[in-house]
């Protein structure tokens, strides 16, 4: 019997083989074709995680808010404003 989130050998039409996942199966009975399983076949790396990022942290404001903190600077500098530069008389 196939078990969800296991891998299964596949042998393509060209002759290659490769480990899928199975992401599902359903079994099917009817009196006429008997029992069948439909299996869903997935790549492996479709079940990998994926990093997450906290929205409120992606704020380019809070990163230079941030970076500030951790700096001891006084200012806060971001990508858009262009830095000023200080006049010598």
């Amino acid at each position: 019997m196939w078990l969800p989130n296991t891998l299964a050998p596949v042998t393509a039409r060209n002759g290659t083989v490769s480990d899928l996942l199975i992401g599902e199966v359903t079994l099917r009975q009817t009196v006429d074709d008997g029992t069948h399983a439909d299996v869903v076949l997935m790549p492996p790396s479709a079940f990998s995680p994926e990093l997450l990022l906290n929205p409120v942290l992606a704020d380019k404001f809070i990163q230079a808010l941030t970076a500030s903190q951790n700096d001891g600077g006084s200012s806060i500098q971001t990508e858009d404003q262009a830095p000023q530069q200080e006049s010598t008389s």
